[in-house]
């Protein structure tokens, strides 16, 4: 299963990740989500592809928009 690492500012706690999780899961050909918080510095969404299926960086930059106040790097 493939799988696209992203950075993302301003995810420092379980509930940052969690909202974030909810928002990005919903991104058509998203399989799961899993991140690695880096308090006060560039976290980590590890987005597996379902059927290795091309992911649209767009669509997950405005999901995590939609999360609250966090930014795709």
């Amino acid at each position: 299963m493939q799988s696209t690492t992203y950075r993302v500012t301003g995810m420092t706690c379980d509930r940052c990740a969690r909202v974030i999780k909810d928002h990005v899961g919903t991104v058509p050909g998203v399989g799961a989500v899993s991140v690695e918080i880096v308090a006060d510095g560039e976290s980590r969404l590890i987005l597996k592809h379902k059927e290795d299926v091309e992911l649209s960086r767009s669509d997950v930059k405005a999901a995590v928009r939609r999360a609250g106040d966090y930014r795709l790097i």
